[in-house]
């Protein structure tokens, strides 16, 4: 877990919003979930583009990883030829989660059929550091806005505060009363920020965090 040496001892906000884990429980909160029905429409636009990818799901409350690609870290994920087989071996767990990444051109024509899907969000845009672009697809509840909302409701902040470097913090921006984003963020993103920082490969959030906190 790339976040137990922090020592965190609030929730944290995965996936866009779609989950929501409490760091001292352990457990999984909140999550949104996508439809069997929808599922389905998914996993068959999968086939229909011949895209290959993951799908995530919460089982026994653990977040489980599935992977459609032969040449993938199967230490981290568990294989299956297609989403039709993910889905076929767990029916009671629903998906929480779709990812692809892969190049632009590739990924367009799936995510113009899935914006088409009633039910369902998505995120599309170009990784800060690959180059690659990103497809994720999610239940329409879910979104960094509607976690930010749920978190600060149950907590009772007074003020949240939002790092981003790319697109799909957007709507986290737009519920956060401090936006603030690192120098190599997306420049729409650094257009809606309050303040721009150092970039992640300096270590800029950490930075930030350690002259805040002593201040």
């Amino acid at each position: 877990d790339m976040t137990s040496k922090l020592k965190l001892n609030m929730p944290c906000v995965l996936m866009n919003g779609v989950i929501i884990y409490d760091t001292e429980k352990k457990v999984y909160e909140k999550a949104e979930y996508i439809s069997e029905k929808l599922s389905a429409e998914i996993a068959s636009l999968y086939e229909k583009h011949n895209v290959k990818g993951h799908l995530y799901r919460i089982s026994g409350g653990n977040l489980k990883s599935y992977t459609t690609l032969e040449n993938d870290d199967m230490l981290v994920y568990e294989y299956h030829k297609s989403f039709y087989d993910i889905l076929g071996i767990d029916k009671e767990n629903l998906p929480i989660y779709f990812t692809a990444n892969d190049a632009y051109e590739i990924l367009l024509p799936l995510k113009n059929d899935v914006s088409e899907i009633e039910g369902t969000d998505f995120t599309f845009y170009e990784d800060t550091y690959t180059g690659k672009w990103y497809l994720e697809i999610f239940s329409d509840k879910a979104s960094k806005a509607n976690a930010v909302k749920y978190l600060r409701e149950k907590y009772k902040f007074d003020k949240v505060t939002a790092f981003g470097d790319n697109l799909n913090d957007l709507s986290l921006f737009r519920e956060a009363d401090v936006k603030i984003a690192v120098a190599n963020a997306k420049q729409e993103l650094k257009n809606s920020a309050a303040l721009v920082i150092g970039s992640n490969d300096a270590d800029g959030v950490a930075k930030w965090l350690r002259e805040a906190i002593t201040k």
